[in-house]
């Protein structure tokens, strides 16, 4: 694979970097950026830039969620909608500790199309949540990674390094993290955001390349 190359494709959009946990095998309690609410200005010009890689056929799914959990977001269904109404044909998916799942959040999210992936930290807090999203069939995958997949961070964490060894996607299909304070990065490893690539009003000017992170990550370039 030849680098510097172009971000092709926007994998996730960060809607904030706040959370409801602290859990010690995660990097969000150790960030040292501000904790914000991606306001309304940066997700429309993030839901723009997707729009834009899907024209070239470069993208088909994005992620709403990053280094927080996206459920907390004050204007949560003002989001979703805007992104199911500019990209009616675009996978969209979230990642949640299901902590504040209830039955008016899983039909409000089953109305959009949200594929939900939770996350397990608190079965005895998310436990409800979960049974919800199961009822309403708008759950994809169920996972508990901290323990069954373990990950330290590309070595920025305290934790178990995975075991598992394999090509990284975001490099290879040139893929962009949009940060919730409008600045990109190339990597969900990346949440303390080292190595920030442009922001969504540069974005064209994005050259992606392996940098620090690359050499202690599971993932290869």
């Amino acid at each position: 694979m030849e680098y510097p190359k172009r971000l092709e494709t926007v994998h996730q959009i960060e809607l904030t970097n706040h959370c409801n946990l602290k859990c010690v095998y995660c990097m969000q309690p150790k960030q040292e950026r501000e904790k914000v609410f991606m306001s309304e200005e940066i997700f429309h010009k993030s839901i723009a830039i997707v729009k834009e890689c899907l024209e070239k056929r470069k993208q088909g799914s994005v992620w709403l969620h990053g280094l927080g959990e996206p459920l907390l977001h004050p204007m949560l269904e003002e989001f979703i909608a805007y992104a199911r109404k500019e990209l009616p044909t675009v996978k969209l998916l979230m990642s949640s500790n299901a902590l504040l799942i209830t039955e008016d959040m899983c039909l409000m999210l089953k109305n959009y199309g949200i594929v939900l992936h939770i996350s397990v930290h608190k079965p005895e807090k998310a436990m409800k949540g979960i049974q919800l999203a199961i009822k309403h069939k708008i759950v994809e995958d169920i996972s508990s990674n901290a323990a069954i997949r373990p990950n330290d961070w590309a070595g920025q964490l305290d934790w178990a390094h995975s075991p598992d060894v394999f090509p990284c996607a975001w490099l290879r299909e040139g893929c962009g993290y949009i940060m919730s304070d409008g600045n990109i990065v190339n990597c969900c490893t990346d949440v303390l955001a080292t190595n920030i690539l442009g922001t969504v009003d540069d974005w064209r000017d994005i050259l992606i390349a392996p940098y620090q992170l690359c050499e202690n990550c599971n993932q290869t370039p």
